[in-house]
């Protein structure tokens, strides 16, 4: 039901009634009012256009019969005295000129000409200076401290391009957390801890002799990423031997027993993925472990060592305490090597992870939008200390930051070739031992921005109409805004936002309608327009884990009156403004949350009435006030704060490599849009 509350002015040259009607479908303001000719002054102006014109009083008859008696009587009064200081005879002296008095904004004229507007209200600038200013402080108060110096480089840096697209999500995990799954998966599965291959075993007199054999107890194996040949999946793989065990080698026609107490064996092997058959029990055990329902592919990522290089070690990394090998026993103690090899390549011992990825992306999530990787492929990325040009590769520290990244394309998008990433900065760091990295395009673009629509629905403001009426000395305006629909909601432009630390990365939304209505004739004549203009922005800084939204809408109002004896011209403008933040946060589940507030206090209200402007200002207050609630009550954008939460904390829109032993932590945005997310894992099942 519509509501109206009637608001009374009092005015020296006008007698005005206004109200305010609420509905479901918007506003309107009216107002309705007359000259008051009681007002002395009014009174001069319209005695001074009856000297120039005998006939005015039948011409205001002519449009408006009941205004023949006020206007005859009020031109009958004997005027003495000043006006606004000039008596009546000063005002009459020169009969050939203009008989004017202007009142700030408005102008009482003679009828010989329009008035003219004194002062126009100043147009309100889109961006002012002072609101850049706060914005730019604000983003530079969020902007996340990294643990590490060279973290910068994360959201400085890096870049998911390569020479002829963009690739759509990464995965990249360090040196160091790979051997960590490793040690993991070690330490959980007894059958990796020893190897033993006694004298006689294989049923055929033993290996080049009856007396050959090992047993020893192994402790977990290290790789070492080869980042010589950038982009090749190769490494080195440390066997490292326990405190316990021997081997009997061949050395010529006798056999000796050996030692092995802390022992590394140092060879080269290849880094593979590989699918696993969907009907094998580890491909069962995997798919639960990842917990995400749908049609997927399961690729292990693996040190193959079927590839392992066994006759040739690389001896200069090699420790065999203060044993010195003869080629006999060197070659005897191989063949041993290669029967642990055979026996390991079963064992899921050179396991460094699993990924997955799917052909049917629509079976993956059933809260869209999904995103799930269609096609991978993984590479050696380098990590290059800042400062220098040059990789380092190694045990320990030495290269524990170096990386192996998935690659994923969504979408059945094919990848940009070549099918490799050129290096642009450090993923990963000391503090960081893995990223996921999402494409801007994906999670802006195709993910964040359409939901988002719904703020420019919640926001937007409609010029309906704009109404004007006058006959004689009589006259009405009204001002209707409405809720549209509009097709173009949606439509995110790409834009740019200044920063502090220079441009930020922004998506712009702006429309603008007005409406303007004209009535009246040589006489008097009336003149009422409406303009509103939007405009909504979604950024952020790079270096932070939040999304800035933001915006304001202008609505203007003008009315331009002249009639019997006066010009009157004003406006009356309303900014309402908002600011609103999407935080992205981890939970406690390991996933992230989109966490999107709407406190009251994010929306605000300025309100500019100039006094010669037709509707008071205490109606176009009620009006901003009604803006406000508008957009602070609004249901639609609660429902939609609470399905963006939902969206990341479900079952998720991304799906993340690790065998569901990943935890998702500390998100934030590089300077290319991309979403960065830490992850370590949460141990191994």
């Amino acid at each position: 039901m519509a509501l109206q509350t009637p608001i009374l002015s009092s005015d020296k040259l006008l007698s005005t009634s206004s109200r305010i009607t609420t509905s479901v479908g918007g506003w309107r303001t009216v107002t309705e009012g007359q000259l008051n000719l009681g007002e002395p002054r009014v009174r001069a102006a319209l005695q001074a256009l009856a000297r120039k014109n005998p006939d005015l009083v039948n011409e205001v008859e002519g449009e408006d019969p009941e205004a023949k008696d006020p206007l005859t009587k009020a031109l009958a009064v004997d005027l003495t005295g000043d006006i606004d200081g000039a008596s009546e005879s000063e005002s009459q002296e020169n009969d050939n000129s203009k008989s004017t008095v202007i009142f700030g904004n408005r102008e009482l004229i003679d009828g010989q000409g329009d008035g003219k507007t004194v002062q126009e209200i100043t147009n309100f600038k889109t961006l002012p200076k002072s609101v850049i200013q706060k914005a730019a402080e604000a983003a530079k108060a969020a902007v996340v401290t990294e643990k590490d110096g060279d973290d910068t480089t994360r959201f400085e840096n890096t870049s998911l391009k390569n020479d002829s697209g963009k690739i759509s999500m990464i995965f990249a995990v360090t040196q160091g957390l790979l051997n960590f799954n490793l040690n993991f998966l070690h330490i959980f599965n007894p059958e990796l801890q020893s190897f033993k291959f006694p004298p006689g075993s294989n049923g055929e007199g033993g290996v080049n002799g009856d007396e050959e054999g090992i047993e020893v107890d192994l402790l977990a194996p290290e790789i070492s990423l080869d980042v010589d040949d950038f982009g090749a999946g190769e490494a080195l793989y440390y066997m490292k031997f326990g405190e316990n065990g021997s081997c009997k080698l061949r050395n010529g026609s006798d056999f000796v027993t050996v030692s092995t107490k802390s022992w590394v064996f140092v060879f080269q092997v290849n880094i593979a993925l590989k699918d696993i058959d969907p009907t094998s029990d580890e491909y069962k055990n995997i798919k639960e472990k990842f917990g995400k329902p749908g049609d997927y592919r399961i690729s292990r990522l693996f040190a193959d060592l079927t590839t392992a290089d066994i006759i040739s070690p690389k001896l200069d990394l090699c420790e065999f305490g203060d044993y010195t090998f003869t080629s006999s026993t060197m070659f005897s103690f191989k063949m041993l090597m290669l029967r642990w090899m055979q026996a390991a390549q079963d064992s899921g011992g050179s396991l460094l992870g699993y990924s997955i990825t799917t052909s049917n992306p629509s079976s993956v999530n059933t809260l869209p939008p999904s995103f799930p990787p269609t096609d991978q492929a993984f590479q050696i990325y380098p990590y290059i200390e800042p400062g220098k040009n040059q990789p380092t590769d190694g045990r320990g520290s030495v290269g524990d930051k170096n990386m192996i990244v998935y690659l994923n394309m969504t979408g059945g998008k094919a990848f940009p070739e070549p099918k490799m990433l050129p290096y642009s900065g450090n993923w990963c760091s000391k503090s960081i031992p893995a990223t996921m990295a999402i494409s801007g395009d994906i999670f802006f673009t195709d993910f964040l921005l359409p939901k988002l629509a719904i703020l420019n629905k919640a926001t937007y403001i409609e010029a309906v109409s704009a109404k004007a009426e006058i006959k004689g000395i009589k006259f009405s305006v009204s001002y209707s805004h409405g809720f549209k629909s509009r097709s173009d909601f949606g439509k995110w432009v790409p834009s740019s936002r200044i920063s502090p630390q220079g441009t930020m990365p922004a998506w712009k939304w702006t429309v603008g309608n007005s409406k303007t209505h004209k009535t009246g004739g040589a006489l008097n004549n009336l003149r009422a327009t409406i303009e509103v203009s939007h405009t909504n922005w979604v950024y952020f800084n790079p270096g932070t884990n939040k999304v800035i939204l933001e915006g304001f809408t202008r609505l203007l109002e003008k009315s331009e009156l002249k009639t019997i004896g006066i010009s009157q011209n004003g406006s009356a403008e309303v900014i309402r403004r908002f600011k609103y933040t999407i935080e992205l946060k981890s939970v406690l589940n390991g996933n992230l949350s989109l966490d999107l507030p709407l406190p009251s206090g994010a929306v605000t209200v300025e309100v500019n009435t100039d006094k010669t402007f037709l509707q008071p200002a205490s109606l176009v207050n009620s009006l901003g006030s009604q803006m406000r609630d508008n957009l602070v009550k609004n249901n639609d954008l609660k429902e939609a704060s609470e399905k963006l939460r939902d969206s990341l904390e479900s079952i998720g829109a991304f799906v993340v490599p690790g065998a569901g032993t990943l935890l998702m932590k500390d998100p934030i945005f590089n300077s290319e849009n991309d979403l960065l997310i830490a992850a370590e894992y949460d141990g191994v099942d």
